[in-house]
């Protein structure tokens, strides 16, 4: 007995001696007698069929219940992350979805999709991933993910977009097809597509980016093994996923190149960035800063800006400024005075160059003051917070005095309060000895595109040091995502005692590593 199942139509059809049957996914118990020409309707825009041979009526009932499952909960997900959606169905969506991403087939199938291409605009991570935390840990770690590869997802989609049609023509070894027939070479890429979704190679490529790690047919097929599908493509697959690289890399190098940026440069590029949505008001047509740093990173990628010998930082500070003047220019028309913003930001870029050198030389000299309580934090640091504040509103400016007068006054005011913090902070450099520099500083200053991958396979030795302890590679972990001591007690609910003592263990056993590497 032969059967076609398709969870997305929800029902399997059974085929035996010119005799056919449907069963639904609702009721699997019952076989329903069909006729041969109501099949094609029954099955009519499904993109999942899947044909068995030699089944059994429990065993397709399985399957189906299944893949019904599997297709339901990708719906489930996309509701959950539509922002047009209310928030009822959405939190009963996200109730539903932490038990049944617990299931790896099901878990398997929704990222397959998913990572086969970035989001649309009208999802809205940030919401369903707050939703999530209510619910569990399960489905809250798996937002998180997709929303941290997008960045990936997106380079391996523009990058298999790029492929030339003609990679295809001797895609099947039974037939060739000619360079002139196009509509023939579109059809085999895109038969390719389907299949490369289905069997998780987009899911590979983009996990591959987000590593730093250059796939090949090897590990593609090892990633991959479960569908023979893809292995039916022989050696043609590999000269795909070759050609794929291929085009990828620039993207994925440039990707590590942003996630080893250094702590404080990720927070001077937020801060600016918040800087930016404030100054623009009303112009910002809803976007925040998290989403303008994020398309400032993307449009850094796309140019080009990431290269031997160029300042990241200075390329992504460059692409806010473009993408906040096209806003503001997009905006010009319709434009309202914003009657909550005050006129500071309009000051602010009328300071002249005299008054700005000195705004910064008095930063500097507050900021060596502070000593080792600025916590990593420079005169660029001190100087945007102070403007930040001001234009924010948090500090009044009262137009009786000069701007550069307030600023000089704000600027000493925060690094005061900066000073006389008794909550408990660390930085990086408690982890290593007084003076020495720690070795994810020097993989996050790593600018040579060469060596990125070098570095890469660096940090994750590092890593490695602490796979038996769990605490500590958590806090190596977030430390490297930029988060503070402070933040880190909150995320993994430890006192600061307990993060003190983590600590010590990190720097003891940084101590060893650097021996062992010839660098203590």
């Amino acid at each position: 007995m032969k059967a076609l199942i398709s969870g997305q139509a929800g029902l399997t059809i059974l085929l035996e001696n010119n005799e056919s049957w449907v069963i639904y996914a609702d009721r699997p118990d019952e076989r329903l007698p069909c006729l041969p020409s109501e099949i094609p309707w029954l099955l009519a825009d499904v993109v999942d069929l899947r044909e068995v041979e030699d089944a059994n009526q429990n065993d397709v009932a399985n399957a189906l219940r299944q893949a019904s499952r599997a297709d339901r909960a990708l719906q489930l997900v996309l509701i959950l992350l539509d922002r047009d959606e209310d928030d009822e169905t959405v939190q009963m969506a996200a109730e539903v979805l932490e038990g049944w991403l617990k299931d790896e087939l099901t878990l398997g199938f929704v990222e397959c999709r998913l990572y086969s291409g970035p989001l649309p605009s009208k999802a809205d991570a940030g919401r369903a991933r707050q939703i999530a935390r209510r619910s569990g840990v399960t489905l809250f770690d798996f937002l998180a993910a997709l929303d941290n590869h997008q960045a990936a997802i997106r380079t391996a989609r523009e990058s298999w977009e790029a492929l030339p049609w003609d990679l295809f023509r001797e895609i099947d070894e039974n037939r060739k097809i000619e360079n002139s027939d196009t509509e023939a070479l579109k059809l085999e890429k895109q038969t390719f597509e389907r299949v490369g979704i289905e069997s998780g190679l987009f899911r590979y490529f983009a996990r591959s980016i987000q590593a730093g790690t250059e796939p090949s047919a090897q590990s593609v097929l090892a990633a991959c093994a479960p569908d023979a599908r893809l292995r039916r493509y022989g050696k043609v697959l590999s000269q795909i996923v070759r050609e794929w690289a291929k085009t990828a890399a620039p993207n994925y190098r440039a990707m590590i190149a942003i996630q080893l940026l250094a702590v404080t440069e990720c927070l001077r590029l937020k801060r600016f960035a918040k800087t930016l949505i404030v100054g623009l008001g009303l112009r910002a047509q809803g976007w925040d800063y998290q989403e303008l740093l994020r398309e400032a990173v993307r449009l850094t990628i796309e140019e080009g800006g990431i290269s031997e010998g160029s300042d990241l930082e200075e390329s992504i500070v460059g692409s806010m400024r473009s993408i906040a003047g096209g806003w503001a220019e997009r905006a010009a028309l319709g434009e309202q005075p914003d009657p909550d913003r005050p006129p500071v930001w309009e000051a602010v870029l009328a300071l002249k160059r005299p008054e700005l050198l000195r705004l910064q030389r008095y930063s500097r000299w507050r900021i060596r003051w502070l000593g080792r309580k600025a916590l990593g934090r420079d005169e660029k640091d001190l100087l945007d917070e102070a403007i930040t504040a001001t234009v924010s509103g948090r500090r009044l400016w009262t137009r009786s005095i000069p701007l550069r007068q307030h600023l000089l006054g704000a600027m000493r005011s925060i690094s005061t309060s900066w000073y006389e913090k008794k909550a408990e902070e660390y930085l990086e450099s408690d982890l290593v000895e007084p003076g020495a520099e720690s070795p994810l500083d020097r993989i996050a200053t790593t600018q040579d595109p060469e060596k990125i991958l070098e570095a890469k396979e660096r940090l994750d030795q590092v890593r490695k040091l602490f796979e038996q302890d769990t605490v500590a590679s958590k806090i190596v972990s977030l430390l490297g995502l930029g988060y503070t001591a402070k933040e880190i007690q909150i995320r993994l609910s430890i006192t600061s005692s307990g993060f003190a003592a983590a600590a010590k263990r990190i720097r003891r056993r940084l101590d060893s590593w650097h021996r062992s590497q010839g660098t203590g």
